[in-house]
């Protein structure tokens, strides 16, 4: 079966050429977090209606302290530039291989262990939904709270779990940024989803970097242009990705994971962002 294109343009016009020379970046992390993430079992996953009533085995705070993980600092012999999509009015860098294999399926069975999922309800046509996956959120000031879609996100715990807070800090190393807020998204399969939204609510930093750290099964992330929907640009997430969206992206472009009934597999997203 032929590989799947990683990032599509609608209309094709992506050299192929060009897509087969781009590097993989890659920060590795080593034994020791690799045993303490292997350590801990997620619990079994169930259908969604049984999961959510389901008691989540959690890892606690505790056995995370006896068992710190570490992750090692970027250099110039793990990372490379990344590529960037051709989009207008737009600045969106991917890394294919921001996290080793290893340390990407490790990461995604402890996190799937956290006792904080749960799944958020939002207002649409003035009624209230619940969102077709499950969240969880943590901040460096858990007074601070992150509003969207009729939503309150505030900080589950009192601080970062270590394992997400040693992904928070390889990738202020990589950007040179600080990121105060990180959304967990959980699509448990593919009947899970979100619907196209731009990241521009109040109580972000304006044009701040927004950058999304992926593990789990693969999944589609479908970028459109707010005032011309034909243009399109589709890329496949990777696990151990990372997607950065900087700039005035937010203001020109919406994006969105649709639903993929072929998929199995479950995808845990860690989107890091700038609140002020």
């Amino acid at each position: 079966m032929a590989k799947r294109k990683r990032i599509i343009d609608v209309e094709e016009t992506i050299d192929s050429s060009s897509m087969n020379q781009r590097q993989k970046p890659r920060i590795a992390m080593n034994s020791t977090l690799d045993k303490f993430l292997a350590s801990n079992r997620p619990f079994r996953e169930t259908t969604k209606d049984k999961q959510d009533d389901h008691k989540m085995a959690a890892v606690t705070s505790d056995q995370m302290d006896k068992n710190p993980p570490h992750l090692q600092q970027a250099s110039a012999s793990h990372l490379r530039s990344p590529h960037k999509l051709s989009m207008t009015d737009a600045e969106v860098f991917y890394y294919s291989s921001f996290l080793s294999p290893t340390s990407c399926t490790s990461l995604y069975s402890t996190l799937t262990s956290l006792p904080y999922w749960q799944r958020p309800t939002f207002k649409i046509f003035g009624r209230q939904a619940h969102a077709a996956r499950l969240t969880c959120s943590f901040s460096s000031h858990p007074s601070k709270e992150y509003r969207y879609s009729g939503t309150i996100a505030g900080a589950d715990a009192p601080t970062y779990p270590l394992p997400i807070k040693q992904v928070k800090d390889s990738l202020e190393l990589l950007l040179h940024e600080k990121f105060n807020f990180v959304l967990l998204n959980w699509y448990r399969d593919g009947n899970d989803s979100i619907g196209e939204h731009a990241d521009d609510e109040r109580g972000l930093i304006p044009n701040g970097s927004i950058a999304c750290v992926s593990v789990g099964a693969e999944r589609t992330l479908v970028f459109r242009k707010k005032n011309e929907k034909s243009q399109v640009k589709k890329v496949i997430l990777e696990a151990g990705s990372l997607i950065v969206m900087k700039g005035e992206t937010q203001k020109f472009w919406k994006h969105g994971i649709p639903k993929e009934r072929k998929v199995l597999g479950g995808r845990i997203s860690l989107t890091f962002r700038q609140l002020e």
